[in-house]
């Protein structure tokens, strides 16, 4: 969403003709065959042995704090075969890509997550082709890296040190994100405020970073003195570096790869097409590493990049009319955001179950704060060690972080903020993404009444097939903090048996198996209160207790009960006397 191309000089190039040009059917065409392989190949993961070992291999990426171990991607030979694992040690936290290194590690598999919608460890790792783990004590450096990646790990970590000592850690963590995309642990409330006013994506670097930092290059090289092909040659190799100091993540190479088609373009004067430029971009990257494919980072940059091309592109005669300079800032702002946001929809559902309202105007002010924050926090480090010029640096980044801080606290707060969706079927996903599709091309779409008609019966169409999902019985059992629980369907309601205390995470796993309400939480024993009260007020659900821990606003249910003609109650195995607080109860579900 922090994309900012130059998409308004797009035109009339982008016409439905054009998604018949060579290199976008040859794109689909290799995007289908990366889907198929995935599909058919077989996993042998679950056939390898799991066991001590000393593993010897190459460091992959930056290590990432995680409840005191660090994590990063390791590189090394198992059981024959060259694997990546996802290996956590202590004190690894200044270890460098490219480094070679051996420890003895403790191997298993990744855990799975055991609660529909919750995170799920393995899936993510399996996307990036990591099926093992390794997790070790102490480790030795056999070769370290080349001169560049010192180099580049040198600056890093000065950039990270100098905002944890000078700022807050909320306000470095934030800085750090903004920056050069550290995931630094950061308060869990703050994380989520940024959740729901759908700034998130600001804590990662993103393409956005390498146009802001081309341009900043720019502009100083040419205050220098140098003329402009070779400012725009010095400003794309900086971006370059930079985009090694960020750990060459997906967004930011894809942003790369665009900046230098476009500068190519630029110096041997062919015209510039955001879309083509896009088209190649994505090609480079998954030539080079295919399993991108199923990158989230990598699927919702190229698909906010689109929606910016095509939505400005299409709309060129609104976006070239003469109007005051903060007006047509105002609105590129706001339409790059509804671009960028209505293109990423379908993932946002797909991934998060949960769409922000309030990003149309939170990122309005939040995506020009830390587009100045940027530069000013790269500018600040550079400085840090001159305590007058670094003073005054960092008192302005912390202003400014705070003001953004505040901003997005707001936003947060504001009555539907974001709002929960439940996840689609095939059909309903195929719909939105028509239904995308047709908003951002509307102003060259010739059959209007055809594609609305196609419209209405596909938007119908996912609705029923919605309707049947939330009909299907199921039962899908869960696992949180050593107690098993469950969740139960029958007749298009969702029951809870057992939950535990996260009403938030709760509420992912209903709208997660399509649900929008969650009919009764049937706990063993007396619940959390705070918990209880949010599933009663935010799902409409009936709280189930056992009848000595009822309170007023719960149902009361005895052993020998039949709850809703679907569970009876009896007395589970953990009873110990009589009415003492300790008894549990249990459901059996009836037939």
């Amino acid at each position: 969403m922090r994309d900012v191309v130059n998409c308004k000089n797009f035109g009339d190039s982008l016409l439905l003709s054009y998604y018949r040009r060579p290199l976008f059917i040859a794109l689909i065409a290799y995007c289908f065959l990366l889907l198929a392989f995935n599909f058919f190949k077989t996993k042998k993961h679950s056939e390898i042995p799991y066991e001590k070992d000393t593993l010897c291999g190459t460091v992959l990426s930056y290590p990432q704090e995680i409840n005191g171990n660090y994590f990063f991607e390791f590189l090394s030979v198992y059981a024959g075969e060259k694997r990546k694992f996802a290996a956590y040690l202590k004190n690894a936290k200044d270890l460098i890509p490219e480094e070679k290194i051996c420890f003895k590690a403790r191997i298993d598999r990744p855990y799975d997550s055991r609660s529909p919608g919750s995170f799920n460890w393995s899936d993510f790792l399996a996307k990036k082709e990591i099926y093992l783990v390794a997790r070790g004590e102490s480790f030795s450096i056999t070769k370290k890296a080349g001169f560049f990646f010192e180099v580049v790990a040198v600056v890093r970590n000065k950039i990270l040190k100098s905002f944890e000592e000078n700022l807050s850690p909320d306000k470095a963590a934030v800085l750090s994100g903004i920056v050069i995309g550290y995931k630094k642990k950061m308060d869990e409330e703050l994380k989520e405020a940024f959740s729901i006013s759908g700034t998130t994506h600001i804590l990662v670097a993103s393409g956005g970073n390498v146009a802001i930092l081309i341009g900043f290059f720019i502009f100083i090289f040419r205050h220098l003195g140098f003329p402009i092909r070779i400012s725009v040659f010095g400003g794309l190799i900086a971006s370059a570096f930079y985009v090694f100091v960020c750990g060459l993540d997906p967004p930011l190479t894809r942003a790369f790869f665009m900046a230098m088609v476009a500068i190519v373009a630029f110096i041997i004067e062919r015209k510039k097409d955001p879309f083509q430029m896009l088209i190649l971009a994505a090609f480079f990257l998954l030539l080079i590493k295919p399993s991108y494919i199923f990158d989230a980072g990598f699927q919702m940059s190229f698909a906010a990049v689109y929606g910016l091309a095509v939505g400005f592109g299409t709309r060129r005669n609104f976006f070239s009319k003469n109007r005051p300079y903060k007006l047509n800032f105002f609105l590129g702002v706001f339409f790059a955001t509804l671009f960028a946001q209505i293109a990423l929809s379908p993932l946002l559902i797909a991934y998060f179950n949960r769409i922000s309202i309030i990003g149309l105007l939170s990122n309005m002010i939040v995506v020009p704060l830390a587009s100045i924050l940027l530069p000013l926090g790269l500018i600040s480090s550079i400085f840090s060690k001159i305590s007058f010029i670094s003073g005054i640096l960092f008192k302005l980044c912390s202003l400014l972080v705070d003001i953004l801080i505040k901003s997005v606290l707001f936003f947060s707060n504001m009555p539907l903020a974001s709002i929960y969706v439940p996840s689609l079927t095939l059909l309903s996903i195929f719909a939105l993404c028509f239904l995308v599709f047709i908003f951002l091309h509307w102003p060259i779409v010739k059959a209007k009444k055809i594609l609305l008609t196609l419209s209405v019966i596909l938007i119908f169409s996912g609705f029923v097939s919605q309707k049947n999902l939330i009909k299907k019985e199921f039962l899908t059992e869960f696992s949180r903090n050593g107690e098993k629980g469950f969740f139960f369907s029958r007749a298009g309601k969702l029951f809870i048996l057992n939950p535990w205390n996260s009403c938030q995470e709760i509420k992912k796993s209903v709208f997660s198996l399509g649900f929008t309400k969650l009919e009764s939480a049937l706990y063993i024993t007396k619940p959390k209160t705070e918990t209880a009260l949010c599933l009663k007020k935010e799902l409409g659900c009936d709280i189930a207790v056992p009848y000595w821990d009822a309170e007023e606003w719960q149902s009361g249910l005895w052993p020998g009960d039949i709850y809703k003609k679907n569970f009876l109650i009896e007395w589970d195995q953990y009873r110990k006397y009589y009415s003492s607080g300790n008894e549990r109860i249990k459901y059996t579900i009836l037939k």
